[in-house]
């Protein structure tokens, strides 16, 4: 008699968290997390666990949301909002997989400039483009009514205006306007 071991059948595999892609969120919008491309290899029933780590509370206080696609309202201030996922099988709990939210006055027509900012960023909150002009450019690639908002200090560059394209400056390194 062959006795073949195929397995410890009581072995659990951890899951996995998907908290899906970052994207940018409008003031005021109601915004949907979306976690069910989590998984589990064991086929197991999952929960849903997103702790904010940045950002304006969205969470009424508890500094967590639950369930796989949890709602809130985006503040009315820019800021960026990050939550962790972790995702629990019952057993063990997946490891964290983070999204950032840049919420903006409008998402997708909205651009930031810095003086610490680089070229090579998208232009968000968080990562700021470094020139006016290049804010410029990308505003009008979004299209009419976009707003490029522009952080104190010197920046010493030819801009080429645009129509439709609105120019905000006088903001802090927190995008609070003074």
């Amino acid at each position: 008699v062959a006795v073949i071991n195929v397995g410890d059948a009581t072995s659990n595999e951890p899951p996995v968290a998907i908290a899906g892609l970052d994207r940018e969120a409008s003031f005021g919008a109601t915004v949907s997390l979306e976690g069910g491309a989590s998984s589990d290899p064991d086929g197991d029933f999952l929960t849903y666990r997103w702790t904010q780590t940045g950002g304006t509370d969205v969470t009424g206080g508890t500094g967590f949301l639950t369930g796989v696609s949890p709602d809130f309202v985006a503040p009315n201030q820019i800021t960026t909002l990050v939550f962790s996922l972790i995702v629990n099988d019952g057993v063990a709990g997946s490891a964290a997989d983070d999204i950032a939210i840049p919420v903006v006055p409008v998402a997708n027509r909205s651009i930031f400039v810095s003086t610490v900012g680089s070229n090579a960023n998208p232009g968000t909150p968080a990562a700021p483009l470094r020139t006016i002009d290049l804010g410029t450019a990308r505003a009008v690639a979004r299209g009419e009514g976009s707003v490029v908002y522009i952080a104190r200090g010197a920046y010493d560059e030819f801009v080429e205006l645009a129509s439709d394209i609105g120019l905000r400056g006088g903001y802090s390194e927190g995008w609070v306007r003074d």
